[in-house]
């Protein structure tokens, strides 16, 4: 079969679905690549794919172009005689159901969230959830890393239950995020905090930023890192000014995004994520396999990574004293409780949410199309 994976960007393609590309291909799929232009083009190329560009806006609003995009990506997929379209992203999900209407074209559709327009419940929303209602009960085979999205479009009428199966998220390499030796220097309390994502309101980079704030007037030897795109297209991003005087005033230490997040995993003593909703948090999972503990909002996509007090602790969403009462405890903990901690994560994450799994749920989709 001829197999196109779309997303919004050339980076989450080649973060997230290189594998699951190379192992379509290994069973005698022929894969192409649909997504906006980005430097990780020329990656997915030298890896032996073909990779289309279109031109497409993640968070895009304006009608008269979405649905030039919209028909710009119909037109691409009858010109490469598609036979099923894996997509993913809110936006690559609906966009592609659109252009598929009235083809015999096939669709397996990943839910990995409801994006940032389900959070905000206002004009947007209500068009996204007429598009869900007209578009998503057409798709072959709906994905959701999480249960609380599966029921909730279950209960909406948006999905046929038989066509439907729950993932853990994508999964997570266990090769290349192994184990990594537990950071010095946490004896005098010198924890070091590491969030990882787009610096964007709903991912709770304010509340980070608040309650690191906090936690240092008490324990000023906490170190706190930011780790993430400053430049996101997302109607609650981080102005530059507020940014800058986060940094400023020293409470977060902020590095624009990297290729490779490992190096700062290793050397963090505790991943952190107060997002309001995911559909499956790669970061904690990454963060997990690498070994080390987790903190994160009590919200789908986060909660189902962590077993609190065994690997980990989930605090309120949207609340900035909620996760500062939580950081401290993690850091009035024992170092040798932290480091139980980072071992309980890497089992956790080992035996549920293994990549090879989610590879090989969609290697047996696409044997049911054939």
């Amino acid at each position: 079969m001829r197999v196109c994976v779309f997303a919004n960007s050339a980076r989450y393609i080649w973060n997230f679905r290189i594998n699951l590309m190379r192992a379509l291909r290994a069973s005698g799929h022929d894969v192409i690549v649909i997504s906006p232009l980005g430097p990780e083009v020329t990656l997915i190329e030298e890896m032996g794919f073909r990779h289309i560009g279109l031109s497409l806006a993640p968070k895009g609003t304006n009608p008269i172009k979405e649905v030039q995009t919209i028909r710009a990506l119909r037109r691409l997929l009858i010109d490469e005689s598609v036979d099923v379209v894996l997509s993913s992203t809110p936006k690559g999900n609906l966009y592609t159901a659109i252009a598929n209407l009235g083809s015999r074209r096939h669709q397996i559709a990943n839910v990995s969230g409801l994006g940032s327009a389900y959070l905000r419940r206002d004009w947007l929303s209500l068009i996204v959830d007429s598009l869900y209602r007209l578009t998503f009960s057409r798709i072959n085979h709906v994905l959701f890393e999480n249960p609380t999205d599966y029921d909730e479009f279950i209960r909406r009428g948006w999905v046929r239950e038989d066509c439907t199966s729950i993932i853990p998220g994508l999964g997570v390499d266990l090769t290349r995020f192994s184990p990594q030796p537990w950071p010095m220097n946490d004896e005098d309390g010198s924890v070091r905090f590491l969030m990882i994502a787009r610096l964007i309101g709903d991912k709770g980079v304010r509340e980070y930023v608040t309650a690191a704030r906090h936690v240092c007037a008490i324990c000023p030897q906490a170190r706190f890192e930011l780790l993430g795109d400053s430049s996101a297209d997302n109607p609650t991003c981080i102005q530059p000014k507020e940014l800058a005087s986060w940094k400023a005033r020293g409470y977060v230490t902020h590095h624009e995004h990297v290729d490779d997040v490992r190096q700062f995993i290793a050397q963090s003593h505790c991943v952190v994520l107060p997002s309001y909703r995911e559909g499956m948090s790669r970061t904690l999972l990454e963060g997990g396999a690498m070994g080390r503990p987790l903190i994160a909002s009590d919200v789908p996509g986060c909660r189902e990574a962590i077993e609190v007090g065994i690997n980990g602790y989930l605090c309120d969403a949207r609340s900035a004293s909620s996760l500062a009462d939580v950081m401290e405890r993690f850091i009035r903990l024992e170092p040798t409780q932290r480091k139980a901690m980072g071992k309980a994560s890497r089992q956790k994450i080992a035996a549920e949410f293994d990549e090879r799994k989610v590879i090989q749920h969609y290697v047996s989709l696409l044997a049911k199309l054939m």
